[in-house]
């Protein structure tokens, strides 16, 4: 799977009215035609992803929320960086990495190391 097979989106209802559908299954089923995997953030109810296939979701473990600028850019990247272990892996990660990105405040500062993600997942 190559990055550009991937559509994210920020918000699946914002998203799909700024591109006129009045339903998000409409526009999910159009936009699964295009790419392979859609990642959808739902912010504190975590992320899902669908497939052709199949719909895979994960929830985010309880944090204390300082500050959300760059959970959706935490949570993207993580899923590509780990999307060659497979979509549930890839989720659980990106979701957990947002997660912890919420604990500090700012974007870049608040992104966590891989030794604090895996220390987050051990718990």
């Amino acid at each position: 799977v190559y990055a550009e097979d991937i559509g994210q989106l920020a918000s699946q209802h914002h998203q799909s009215h700024l591109l006129g559908f009045e339903d998000v299954d409409d526009f999910l089923e159009k936009l699964i035609r295009e790419v392979e995997e859609i990642v959808l953030t739902k912010g504190s109810e975590g992320a899902e992803v669908v497939t052709n296939e199949e719909v895979f979701e994960h929830k985010p473990p309880e944090t204390d929320v300082e500050d959300t600028t760059g959970a959706g850019g935490a949570l993207a990247g993580a899923y590509l960086a780990f999307r060659q272990q497979g979509i549930e892996s890839a989720l659980e990660k990106s979701v957990d990495a947002a997660a912890l990105s919420t604990q500090k405040k700012g974007a870049m500062s608040a992104l966590p190391k891989l030794a604090e993600l895996k220390n987050s997942m051990s718990d």
